[in-house]
């Protein structure tokens, strides 16, 4: 099988997976999916009655220009509410997907224990990866529509300055293809070092009582050591992701301000108004994001499918049914130790093997 009808498989696994968590959450991926096409429509009519405002200033219609001043100040206002409800909503469905995948790792991890450390691992490093593998699949799909869409409005102000912007919008397309999995790698070490660090908080944290028992005060080196390791890790991987975007960035400053100088001389040339130069821009300016997510999706998608398949094992349940063993039952038990109530049961079954550990001074 060659390694595109790999992808294939594993795109169409991820659809339906994609589809299935659409329709178990369809208050909040319904909400989003219909937003996000209006978000794109706000997009190109806000830059539209940008440009019937200036048109209407430079030809001194003072009711022109006010009435479409304020249709694009509501416009502007609705789209960053819009863009506001859609981002919320997006990461509250992406949550959503998260914290199921994780039940099914614990439900499954109950009746196929593994080794803990491992299990855990995998959660703080490839989980949220394995999500952004299965909501891109039908999400991909409207970042398309967007791009064609956004093309094609900026092909009627003026297809020849529409063409001329295609090469900005390749050479950032190859940026970020390029960039997008090294930063996609390089935020799942710095996760995984983070874990690292957490698990060592954690274990000083709950070692401070026996540590002040034998009159050993101060941070425990073995925190401040993990503390070095992952502050070095983060700073790389903070200069590594702000340097990355900001030579990804250079195309997206530059052409669309070129063609807007081009179109404003072709003004003066008679040949459209500087309202089309203007929202000409602003249209342009916009067709990068949807370039930059779709070239990010592709060039990290072996990333965040690596990511799912690692933690795909811990989503199955290898082992049969368990037969039910003897077992005692207590309710409603108090245990107590020297005189004191040290734990008191509600209700618990015990069968052979399990133990007791109860923590304490």
């Amino acid at each position: 099988m060659t390694k595109m009808n790999i992808y294939k498989s594993k795109y169409l696994q991820l659809l339906k997976l994609d589809i299935y968590y659409i329709n178990k959450f369809k208050k909040y991926s319904y909400s989003f999916y219909s937003l996000y096409f209006v978000f794109v429509g706000l997009i190109l009519s806000t830059n539209y009655l940008l440009g019937l405002a200036v048109d209407s200033a430079v030809s001194l219609n003072l009711k022109s220009t006010l009435l479409f001043s304020l249709l694009f100040l509501f416009s502007m206002a609705m789209l960053n509410i819009i863009n506001f409800l859609s981002e919320y909503i997006s990461d509250i469905y992406k949550k959503l997907v998260e914290f199921d995948i994780i039940e099914r790792i614990i439900k499954n991890n109950t009746a196929t224990p593994r080794e803990p450390g491992e299990v855990i691992s995998r959660i703080s490093s490839d989980v949220e990866n394995a999500v952004g593998a299965i909501v891109i699949s039908v999400w991909i799909i409207f970042v398309i529509v967007r791009i064609v869409a956004t093309f094609l409005f900026a092909s009627s102000i003026s297809l020849e300055l529409a063409i001329l912007i295609l090469p900005f919008v390749v050479v950032y397309g190859l940026l970020t293809y390029f960039i997008g999995p090294r930063l996609m790698r390089a935020r799942s070490e710095e996760r995984e070092y983070y874990a690292h660090w957490f698990k060592r908080l954690k274990e000083s944290i709950e070692a401070g009582l026996s540590l002040c028992r034998v009159n050993i005060l101060g941070v425990p080196k073995i925190y401040v050591t993990t503390t070095a390791e992952y502050f070095g890790k983060f700073k790389r991987f903070t200069f590594y992701n702000r340097g990355l975007m900001f030579l990804a960035n250079m195309p997206v400053v530059i052409g669309p301000n070129l063609i807007f100088v081009l179109a404003v001389i072709n003004a003066i040339n008679g040949m459209g108004t500087v309202g089309e130069a203007v929202a000409l821009r602003g249209v342009l300016s916009n067709l990068f994001e949807p370039v930059a997510h779709l070239a990010a999706t592709v060039g990290s998608y072996y990333v965040l499918v690596t990511s799912y398949e690692r933690i795909a094992p811990l989503l199955e349940s290898r082992a049969e049914k368990i037969e039910t063993a003897p077992y005692a039952e207590f309710k409603n038990a108090v245990f107590k130790y020297d005189g004191r109530t040290v734990l008191y049961v509600e209700e618990l079954a015990v069968r052979p093997g399990d133990f007791i550990w109860v923590r304490g001074p």
